[in-house]
């Protein structure tokens, strides 16, 4: 008798048209054979539960995060099987049960206007001798779905969450050429959040990393160089990727902005400029945005100042020694200085030679550097052939009387130039013109009027070294 009453059963529902009692005609859309990602394969449970969520619900801030996660996927699935019968009342047929219109095509197949904002720096790497720029960030695109509306008295909320990027369409950015950017892994684009509204709007915010390159047009003012990009230049290109004819990107005016609990100078003062428009010659609208980087690292500053002022202060003041000293002390004073000028080219290599890989131009500083020791290189020269021709006894003859007015002249006046140990060699030679020559000594009368020369020889040449110095200095 039981096993007859189970078969009887069985055959009633077997034959029964329709099993399930459905309370609202929107949740019979969502268990047609036309609903999408796998709904039909949802148990039981999670379709009562979608029922219960429609008609029970009134309040949705009493649902837990659970709940209200699945509070929002239906939604979604019911927005997506109802778009999918549109497509399919107005005769389009594309062979595939796995084709979904809201996320295979785009909201309209007219001008669809993209809002870029809030473009956020995380990270940046910069390779200053390939002259290569990474950054890493994130910026936030908007645009308008009519597909993604809904009442919202009937579903209780204003604003939903995708879980999915494939889900709905998104209009993917990319910073080259999509032609180039398939093949570039330096670049990626990411989905972090999608937020839709009843209205249609949808909000999404965008991971990104892109490359480009940078010249140091500002190298010259090495350590205080800027590297500064400019639009068609070394700028950073955003473009659609996909559906590249139909959208077109709107800037909201904002500059690039720097993420103020990731990001990390690493020594550089990073600035960024307005987003612009403009038009690509193959009608593809592009956005390029700019950064400015500007060295701030002192200590290779004060690493590089420190050793060439000291260099050019001992240089300017190496005169000095003559007060207490003679040319040849001052030779060799130079001397040092030229080492640790050559040992100051070689901390400058080290120090700069990274960034002067690729560029042609020099930094002042070492321009300077570089003067000073050729100064120095032609002062060494001076001063040892001074001191030479000072030590010649060859002198026949006496200089022009006005030659001989004009150097008394300078060394009367800067005598800082004039060493003590010259003086003296000129003073025994003074008195030696005093001797008295006699008729008998002719040989010492001779060699009398010679040093007479002599000295007044070295009298020109000591003015000749204060005015040589003077011009070089």
């Amino acid at each position: 008798m039981r096993l007859r009453i189970l078969f009887i059963i069985f055959i009633f529902l077997l034959i029964s048209p329709c099993h399930i009692k459905v309370a609202h005609q929107q949740i019979l859309q969502l268990l047609g054979p036309n609903s999408i990602f796998g709904f039909n394969n949802l148990n039981s449970a999670n379709i009562m539960e979608c029922k219960r969520f429609f008609e029970n619900i009134t309040n949705v801030e009493s649902l837990n995060h659970h709940q209200y996660s699945s509070f929002e996927n239906c939604i979604y699935y019911f927005l997506a099987n109802r778009v999918q019968q549109q497509v399919v009342s107005s005769g389009l047929h594309f062979g595939s049960a796995s084709f979904q219109p809201i996320s295979s095509l785009p909201p309209s197949f007219n001008q669809i206007k993209l809002f870029v904002a809030k473009i956020t720096i995380q990270h940046f790497q910069l390779n200053e001798f390939l002259r290569s720029l990474d950054i890493v960030g994130y910026l936030e695109l908007r645009w308008r779905d009519e597909r993604l509306t809904w009442d919202q008295p009937q579903f209780k909320v204003s604003q939903i969450r995708i879980a999915s990027a494939s889900h709905i369409w998104l209009p993917y950015l990319t910073g080259q050429g999509s032609e180039t950017a398939l093949h570039n892994d330096n670049e990626q684009m990411e989905v972090r959040r999608i937020d839709v509204k009843n209205n249609g709007n949808v909000t999404a915010i965008m991971g990104f990393k892109f490359s480009t390159f940078c010249d140091d047009t500002d190298f010259k003012h090495f350590p205080n160089d800027v590297y500064k990009c400019y639009i068609y230049k070394c700028c950073f290109y955003l473009e659609p990727l996909i559906s590249r004819p139909l959208v077109k990107l709107v800037a909201d005016g904002q500059p690039v902005f720097t993420d103020p609990k990731y990001f990390r100078d690493y020594g550089w003062s990073l600035t960024g400029s307005i987003p612009s428009i403009f038009q690509d010659p193959s009608n593809i609208t592009q956005m390029g945005f700019c950064l400015n980087l500007q060295r701030t690292t002192s200590t290779l500053k004060t690493e590089l100042e420190v050793p060439a002022f000291a260099c050019g202060l001992l240089l300017f003041f190496s005169p000095v020694l003559g007060l207490i000293s003679s040319i040849k002390i001052q030779i060799y004073s130079k001397f040092f200085l030229l080492l640790l000028q050559f040992i100051n080219l070689l901390l400058f290599s080290q120090r700069i030679a990274p960034q002067m890989g690729s560029s042609s131009g020099t930094p002042i500083i070492v321009q300077v550097h570089e003067f000073g020791l050729v100064l120095n290189l032609i002062s060494i020269i001076l001063s040892s052939t001074v001191m030479a021709l000072t030590k010649l006894r060859i002198y026949n003859h006496p200089p022009w009387d006005l030659l001989i007015y004009i150097s008394t002249l300078i060394n009367k006046f800067v005598k800082i130039f004039d060493s003590t140990s010259d003086h003296e060699d000129l003073e025994q030679l003074e008195m030696k013109k005093e001797i008295e020559t006699s008729n008998e000594n002719e040989n010492a009368q001779k060699e009398n009027i010679m040093n007479r020369f002599r000295s007044d020889w070295i009298r020109c040449f000591l003015s000749l070294h204060v005015i040589g110095y003077l011009l070089i200095h």
